[in-house]
């Protein structure tokens, strides 16, 4: 797993995307950090986006709903899970974000 993030990092730190769709990029290469450092770690990432321009980005909500609920933080997981849901067209999509929505009520 390691070898496979090490080049995905090397690629944002030295040749970082330019324009409007930095941060789409950004994300899904952030979002790998949990499998190397931890839900936490990965939350710290997505955290120093500019989440204005990821506001109706789908993946984004998903990705934040994911490790908000793998580190305990069931109430903003579910909030967040609100909002992949609302932002989601594909039927299958919503359903899996519901079931993993109900999954974080104990």
């Amino acid at each position: 797993m390691r070898l496979v993030a090490l080049p995905t990092t090397r690629m944002v730190r030295f040749a970082p995307p330019d324009g409007p769709n930095a941060p789409l990029f950004l994300c899904s290469q952030l979002s790998k950090t949990p499998e190397q450092a931890g839900p936490t770690a990965g939350l710290t990432s997505l955290k120093s986006l500019d989440t204005t321009v990821l506001d109706d980005y789908q993946p984004y909500h998903a990705a934040r709903a994911d490790l908000l609920a793998r580190a305990g933080q069931r109430d903003e997981a579910v909030a967040a899970y609100d909002r992949a849901i609302a932002l989601t067209t594909n039927a299958t999509e919503r359903e899996f974000l519901k079931r993993q929505r109900r999954a974080c009520r104990p």
